[in-house]
């Protein structure tokens, strides 16, 4: 079974700007993950669905039951001494 599977995934700005559309695929236990692009692709926005913290426009995402996400900001905060958050999904579970 797939950590995560994105399927037919949307962002919009609540303006109407269509950020990206229609993405899907699969992450599984033995796969690594880039997420590279253009600045203004959405990167970022991309990593906030995953993590949990935006909702989609439209499509699904599914995580395993369980699944810990890390995610690091663009910036490190000065004198910061823990960079990397770590974000325990809560996951409903499928009827």
């Amino acid at each position: 079974m797939s950590l995560l599977s994105v399927s037919e995934l949307s962002f919009e700005y609540p303006a109407g700007l269509v950020l990206f559309g229609d993405v899907s695929f699969s992450v599984d236990p033995a796969d690594r993950l880039a997420i590279v692009g253009p600045n203004g692709s959405g990167k970022p926005t991309l990593i906030r669905l995953l993590v949990g913290e935006l909702s989609p426009s439209r499509g699904q995402i599914v995580r395993r039951r369980g699944l810990g996400v890390a995610s690091a900001g663009q910036e490190i905060p000065a004198g910061g001494t823990e960079p990397l958050e770590r974000r325990k999904l809560a996951v409903a579970e499928e009827a």
